[in-house]
């Protein structure tokens, strides 16, 4: 010990640095993942970046900004050095902007932003919707929309000024917000009405799911209440993606999935799912191929399939979503207010139907099987045409009743609706396009809340306690539970 302590002082007087290990692995990681290496960094310092991002903080006395932390409890100073990015911090307007050289970094920034802030949020308690509501969000909306999806130029577009009128309290802004939600709700009915008569053409039930705005106040905006923890909750789950804090999308081989599941924790037992094996078709909808039946138009229609272990279709799910702008001439009547469309009407019409139903989605069906050497068989009709068809295997473990962790295998087969014709069996023989793995973990207490009210417009969450859902001894074993199973991948991912 006392030789290796002389020569490292002979290094540091003839002016020779000693690269730490840590600085190694942390350059290697950063080439591995087409991150910016810690030797680049010094090229960020002056040059402008292209890219930038914003990410929404709550208000200083509701979430003390001085002290907010990157993930794994870093400081933010050490994440920009980690990511090789610029992160600009303004504690009057609450925000951060990050910049960076390149899309990928500003998108990993934002997204760890936003799993740092739910983790606070599952640790403290939301705050109360009329002092300021809570953001996560780009000040731009594109087609593609998602919370850390970010533009390549300077183009921001603000909140409506009408959510001022929630913090404040103005009479005036009130009224407006009257005549607001009056109008939105003359729309939303006037869509609702539109998406039951589609699914009335077809046998089984629909469900609609509609998101307002880039924010957490559509509930109150529809009734002009209080916003419930629960609702913010499943805005913050199914609406901005946070799940992603526990799931981790992977392009690797069997092997190492199965190595990955062989390091879980002792706790993991794998459970039997009936539904293990599903099949997910994207179609398009060509009604101008029918001599007969309606003449509606879905522009994204999915269509998933479960099969029995002898190869027959046992239920089918059709998901039929639509996505149109608001206009703003109906929304804010009289507009005074100078405010740019980020206010987007997203819904989504679940139908279910057993396979013998006599609808198009169920003829469709009924012309799939497996046959025994396990290959898909199916044929088109005249009015819906397979595009994609992608198989997906689930493996599921469960750690007693606290949590549960999917592995799961998705290949991808491109079909070409030319070549394969109506009415003629189309076998999937040929090999994948893709293959993909994954690994999520979910709190099973908050996916049984959620599929309670997974469908439902408003409302709160049926079952939800508060004390329950936010209790202390819970979130250290979810965060204890993620972090074993990020090392168990970790470990797979390196080696």
């Amino acid at each position: 010990e006392r030789e290796r302590q002389q020569v490292k002082k002979r290094k540091e007087k003839d002016g020779r640095t000693i690269t730490r290990l840590s600085d190694i692995r942390r350059q290697e990681k950063a080439e591995k993942f087409g991150l910016v290496a810690m030797d680049d960094l010094r090229e960020l310092s002056d040059e402008p970046l292209p890219f930038r991002g914003v990410f929404m903080l709550p208000p200083e006395e509701g979430f003390p900004i001085s002290r907010v932390l990157g993930p794994n409890g870093k400081p933010l100073d050490d994440l920009r050095h980690e990511l090789g990015c610029r992160i600009i911090f303004t504690e009057t307007e609450a925000r951060e902007r990050v910049a960076a050289k390149s899309y990928e970094l500003v998108r990993e920034v934002l997204s760890r932003l936003s799993i740092h802030m739910v983790k606070r949020l599952l640790q403290e308690r939301f705050f109360d919707v009329m002092e300021k509501p809570m953001e996560i969000t780009t000040e731009r909306v594109r087609d593609d929309f998602i919370p850390w999806d970010l533009p390549a130029d300077e183009t921001w577009l603000r909140t409506p000024t009408v959510l001022k009128g929630i913090l404040s309290g103005d009479l005036h802004h009130h009224r407006r917000l009257v005549e607001l939600r009056e109008n939105l709700e003359t729309n939303l009915q006037r869509y609702i009405r539109k998406f039951t008569q589609c699914a009335a053409l077809h046998d089984g039930s629909a469900k609609m799911r509609i998101c307002l705005g880039t924010c957490l106040v559509s509930d109150l905006m529809l009734r002009l209440q209080d916003l419930n923890p629960s609702v913010a909750l499943k805005e913050i789950f199914v609406t901005h993606k946070a799940l992603m804090f526990f799931s981790r999308r992977l392009s690797r081989s069997s092997q190492q999935i199965d190595a990955f599941t062989s390091r879980l924790p002792r706790s993991f037992q794998r459970v039997d799912d009936d539904s293990s094996i599903s099949y997910t078709f994207l179609c398009e909808h060509r009604p101008a191929m029918a001599s007969i039946g309606p003449k509606t138009v879905w522009p994204n229609v999915k269509l998933r399939v479960w099969f029995t272990p002898e190869g027959q279709p046992s239920r089918w799910e059709a998901i039929i979503g639509e996505r149109r702008e608001l206009d703003l001439n109906i929304i804010y009547p009289n507009n005074d207010y100078y405010v740019k469309p980020d206010w987007r009407l997203e819904a989504t019409t679940w139908l279910h139907s057993p396979v013998k139903a006599d609808s198009e989605f169920g003829r469709l069906v009924g012309r799939m099987r497996i046959n025994g050497r396990d290959q898909l068989e199916y044929s088109n009709t005249n009015m819906l045409v397979v595009q994609q068809v992608t198989r997906k295997t689930r493996v599921i473990y469960e750690s007693a009743d606290d949590f549960q962790l999917e592995v799961t295998r998705a290949q991808v087969w491109c079909c070409d609706p030319e070549v394969d014709g109506r009415d003629m069996p189309t076998p999937l023989i040929a090999k994948p396009e893709y293959e993909s793995y994954g690994a999520t973990i979910w709190p099973l207490l908050w996916k049984r809340l959620l599929d309670e009210n997974r469908y439902a417009l408003t409302g709160t969450i049926p079952g939800y306690k508060e004390e329950e859902f936010f209790a202390n001894h819970y979130i250290s074993k979810l965060v204890d539970t993620v972090h074993s199973i990020q090392n168990a991948l970790g470990s797979v991912l390196v080696h």
